[in-house]
């Protein structure tokens, strides 16, 4: 599942649980919920630690080159 679209079905959740009068409803809904936000986060997880490990792979630039890029960024 994509990150739109797991974002999609917790949305959709959200607002079951904030509409429903039923308690049984409201119950799965919130169960539901929780194994969306937990796969949500377990995807997020895995871009970080994969965006990590792209990082470190970078070759090292020369301090000069990153007070470049950092003055770069701040302006």
């Amino acid at each position: 599942m994509s990150l739109s679209s797991q974002q999609n079905r917790i949305s959709e959740l959200c607002s079951k649980v904030i509409a429903t009068n039923d308690p049984a409803e409201f119950a799965d809904a919130v169960f539901q919920l929780r194994a969306a936000l937990r796969a949500q986060l377990t995807f997020l997880k895995a871009l970080v630690y994969d965006a990590k490990q792209t990082i470190a792979q970078l070759p090292a630039s020369s301090s000069s080159e990153r007070r470049k890029m950092q003055r770069r960024q701040m302006e």
